[in-house]
């Protein structure tokens, strides 16, 4: 276990010299919450609650699914590929330590969207959140709904053999998830506040 999060750091810096990795989990979600408030301001108002403040949770969904459901299954075909995880199996380090480290870079990663995406829409778009005391009831459920994501993308990627499937595959299942998560679905008529 002390080498966890030495592995970890690695494959974070691995992570942030892909930019096919970079783009759809962080760049994407920034540009579509951008054009789709512009274009929610044109529609009309909708209570207290701005179009950013509505949308911003649904592309967070979907920034992790991008994490999750593209972003790991191509890191590992492309370790699978390259041969770095053949590597990690004739080391000592156990497979184990690092699928753990692989699950610690992509809980990094969520954890950075989040910051990134509120913070962005708070500051630029002028998103606006309410918090309660029943809020942090919220985060178990968020957890499990990221270590439910996280897998799913492990066992998409346990059956790709190279990175090109796993890109096809995992877009379509990102594609399923953000229609059937209702992310662009319009708000309930008299909703005025959204309560993380």
């Amino acid at each position: 276990m002390k080498s966890l999060f030495p592995l970890a750091t690695l494959f974070i810096k691995m992570d942030l010299r892909n930019r096919a990795f970079l783009v759809p989990s962080f760049i994407f979600p920034i540009l579509i919450i951008t054009l789709m408030s512009i274009a929610g301001k044109a529609d009309g108002a909708r209570g207290s609650m701005s179009y950013a403040s509505f949308l911003a949770p649904g592309i967070l969904g979907m920034a992790y699914a991008a994490v999750t459901l593209v972003g790991l299954p191509v890191m590992i075909s492309s370790y699978r590929k390259k041969g770095i995880l053949r590597l990690f199996k004739s080391s000592r380090i156990p497979m184990i330590t690092v699928a753990l480290a692989i699950f610690v870079t992509q809980l990094f990663f969520m954890v950075l969207q989040t910051i990134l995406l509120l913070s962005y829409s708070v500051i630029i778009l002028g998103a606006r959140f309410s918090f309660s005391n029943t809020s942090l009831l919220s985060i178990p459920v968020l957890l499990v709904g990221l270590l439910a994501l996280l897998a799913l993308g492990f066992f998409v990627s346990a059956f790709l053999p190279s990175t090109r499937s796993a890109t096809m595959v995992g877009n379509l299942l990102n594609l399923v998830a953000i229609f059937l998560g209702g992310v662009f679905s319009q708000p309930q008529c008299g909703l005025r506040s959204y309560n993380l």
